[in-house]
């Protein structure tokens, strides 16, 4: 019952936005939501779970287009904020999920400024990110359900024997098959390690920051080959009784002030422009085959597989950082992003241990947002 409530609260959200209807981005996502909302609304799993699957499945599908298709609209809607144009008033309140108020606010409201449209990205994918981890949670519990073999310490999309460092060194190899190859470094400073986690999302985390660290060293060491071994980038792992803690430390120059000050702004991220050294993710057709030549079908073992970074939910252009910590705080972590200008950037990957029953019990009741 919760999930066509969190669809219908996006579409609400589209339709605070002034002049949603002129940015073909805002309308198909709302097209997109109404739709999936109707199936959901239509569809019972305690009558036909097998239908109920097949339309879980389809939304899924159906939503991958999500990221690309928000970070359009953003970019039209952020310009349009700083262009002091086509924006009209809304009420102060507009982005409380709270709100009843219409998207027309009085005529001496405050404009939509930069702040709120943080505010309005962030409770969208908020929701976004809490409906992608609940569906892909119940496609993992089914599939296990129907095929009987899964392992014992499986839970759906959960994991009570996650090895941190096997998914780092997984997502090291597919960075180093990838379009920026360089040197990659990981040490695991405790050993054995196994935590309770949801493998997928940690390795998509980890995918979004080694490409970030690996095309900020190829743009910083060049060409030569001696360069860019002179900047090896450094994973380590490391652990105690509360929390497993990873690092992600290069030497591709550091940020540029204005976007180490924006490093988190959604906004600013997809507005940016593509040769910027510290990008977020945006995997190309021609990046992505080529990477997949190297890597063909090389199956990981907690549902993503050759290929299927294209597909990952921290895709969208310029906002993979931000949401790779959205998606750590669901994880029950933190992500924290130091800037050393001139030097590197240093990316510490909190995660919080915790027991299978919790996470598994808070999947099922997160928060909305």
């Amino acid at each position: 019952e919760e999930l066509p409530v969190r669809f219908a609260r996006r579409v609400r959200l589209i339709e605070r936005i002034p002049g949603w209807p002129a940015i073909p981005e805002l309308v198909a996502l709302r097209t997109m939501h109404a739709k999936s909302f109707r199936e959901l609304r239509l569809a019972d799993p305690e009558v036909d779970a097998a239908a109920y699957a097949q339309v879980i499945g389809k939304i899924r599908q159906r939503h991958k287009r999500t990221g690309h298709l928000f970070a359009g609209a953003l970019q039209k809607i952020d310009f349009a904020i700083h262009s002091a144009t086509s924006m009209s008033s809304v009420n102060p309140d507009l982005f409380s999920s709270s709100s009843v108020v219409g998207i027309d606010g009085p005529a001496s409201a405050p404009p939509l400024d930069s702040r709120r449209l943080e505010e309005w990205c962030e409770s969208f994918l908020s929701s976004r990110v809490s409906t992608e981890m609940q569906m892909s949670h119940y496609e993992a519990c089914l599939g296990a359900s129907q095929s009987g073999d899964a392992p014992a310490t499986k839970i759906g999309i959960l994991d009570a024997h996650c090895d941190p460092f096997d998914i780092c060194q997984q997502a090291i190899a597919r960075v180093q098959d990838g379009p920026h190859p360089c040197v990659i470094e990981a040490e695991n400073l405790c050993g054995d390690l196994h935590v309770c986690q949801a493998p997928r999302y940690l390795f998509f985390i980890m995918m979004e920051l080694l490409h970030n660290s690996a095309r900020a060293t190829c743009v910083a060491a060049g060409p030569e080959e001696q360069q860019l071994k002179a900047r090896p980038i450094k994973v380590t792992v490391c652990a105690n009784d509360v929390q497993v803690v990873i690092r992600v430390s290069d030497r591709g120059g550091g940020m540029p002030q204005i976007a180490a000050e924006h490093m988190w702004s959604y906004a600013f991220r997809a507005g940016r422009k593509a040769t910027q050294p510290f990008e977020d993710v945006e995997t190309d057709d021609e990046d992505e085959n080529r990477a997949s030549s190297k890597a063909t079908a090389r199956a990981l073992p907690w549902g993503v597989f050759a290929g299927e970074f294209a597909k990952s939910p921290l895709s969208g252009p310029g906002m993979g950082l931000p949401l790779s910590r959205l998606y750590a705080r669901y994880l029950g972590g933190t992500l924290e992003v130091i800037n050393m200008p001139g030097v590197g950037v240093d990316a510490y990957l909190f995660l919080t241990r915790i027991d299978p029953p919790d996470v598994a019990a808070s999947l099922n009741s997160i928060t909305m947002p």
